[in-house]
């Protein structure tokens, strides 16, 4: 008889025979009694096949046993006896299932290598992911040398389990701000994927704005307490503070020092999403200088790889006030990667509606300019 699992999954019960067994109509009553007593047969016999499974499962942390064909057997195997327990659980009343999981994982994991792919089949074949295998996958992240393994399995998660999906996302972008690049850049490379088109789109977007504004003195030092919804599908709410910050628990004071834990979300993003650079502007004027200088240094190579894209422009066109130094960094940033005749469009628009536009802009198109311009425009404040 099929059973919606809680995760959505499908699983069996061999009742066929008591259905059989309850039509008297159509057999005597020592049929039905020979149906059922063969049922209840079946039952023990499923029963000793469980308990066997289990002693089984007991090897798998043997030394002689850690090999990549013996780990794959018993994972598979693992998994039918889970999907036994499960479903033990719901028609017993009982809660066996979540204790056997995490020891079964644990074991698992304690001899798994980084190139083993069997961990996101074993984790898709089960019933329901309990909140603990998604911490012990997150702590697998943290491996140097094994953590592409825990990478993939909430990756697969995220992307095959919805009801899971905003806990194991909010880990996984979590350790998008780790000290750590080692573990931070995997993090940002697997939850970019998810950047457009996809239903943890806004999920990753706000959380990566949120942690970027941070920076802003005032909003850090304001507690706005939490207020987060209680939906799991309201995905845009996922561990934001307020609608303008998020949280982290690898990040606490703000320094030059961890100005890229906070903005190398929001900056990856950012080449697939040229909106949020206009976020990035708006974000700019109220950061503290030694702040606004890191985000400066590390806005470079983006900027470097965009080019003078439309979108760029428009935002530059528009910078709000106290932006205006990054404004003249991203032109000089343009300008010195070969993008002369756009920029000069750009800056020409920019000098015809501010009259007050610092002269530096001109330098990187003094060259298209005729004496009467240069020296109306040289008669601009240069500020530092």
């Amino acid at each position: 008889m099929p059973v919606r699992g809680r995760n959505g999954w499908i699983t069996g019960c061999g009742c066929e025979g008591w259905r059989e067994a309850c039509r008297p109509g159509e057999r005597g009553v020592d049929a039905v009694h020979g149906a059922a007593s063969h049922e209840r047969g079946r039952w023990q016999e499923k029963s000793a096949r469980r308990l066997h499974i289990g002693r089984l499962l007991g090897e798998v942390s043997c030394p002689f046993e850690t090999s990549q064909a013996a780990l794959t057997h018993r994972s598979k195997l693992a998994a039918v006896w889970l999907n036994e327990e499960w479903y033990s659980d719901i028609v017993n009343h009982t809660s066996n299932y979540p204790s056997h999981l995490d020891t079964v994982l644990a074991a698992l994991i304690a001899n798994i290598d980084a190139k083993d792919r069997f961990l996101s089949t074993f984790l898709n074949s089960l019933p329901e992911i309990t909140s603990q295998v998604t911490a012990t996958l997150t702590t697998l992240c943290l491996e140097p040398e094994r953590g592409i393994v825990g990478f993939i399995a909430l990756r697969e998660l995220i992307e095959t389990r919805p009801p899971v999906r905003k806990g194991a996302l909010g880990k996984l972008l979590e350790l998008c701000t780790h000290p750590d690049r080692k573990i931070r850049y995997p993090a940002i490379k697997t939850v970019n994927r998810w950047a457009l088109d996809s239903p943890m789109a806004d999920a990753v977007t706000s959380y990566a704005l949120g942690i970027m504004r941070r920076l802003n003195p005032t909003t850090h030092a304001t507690d706005m307490g939490t207020d987060g919804a209680d939906s799991k599908d309201d995905m845009s709410a996922l561990t934001l503070q307020n609608k303008n910050t998020a949280t982290s628990p690898y990040i606490s004071d703000i320094t030059p020092d961890t100005v890229q834990q906070h903005v190398e979300l929001a900056f990856a993003l950012s080449r697939r999403r040229q909106d949020m650079l206009a976020d990035i502007f708006a974000l700019y004027p109220s950061l503290e200088p030694p702040i606004a200088d890191a985000v400066e240094q590390l806005l470079t190579p983006l900027i470097q790889s965009l080019g003078a894209t439309a979108k760029l422009s428009d935002v530059i066109r528009h910078f709000p006030d106290g932006a205006e130094k990054l404004a003249l960094k991203v032109v000089s940033i343009l300008s010195a990667e070969g993008g002369s005749g756009a920029v000069g469009g750009l800056v020409k628009g920019l000098m015809a509606d501010r009259p007050d536009l610092d002269v530096g802009f001109i330098i990187p198109i003094i060259g298209e300019l005729d004496k009467v311009s240069c020296h109306a425009n040289f008669k601009r404040e240069r500020r530092s």
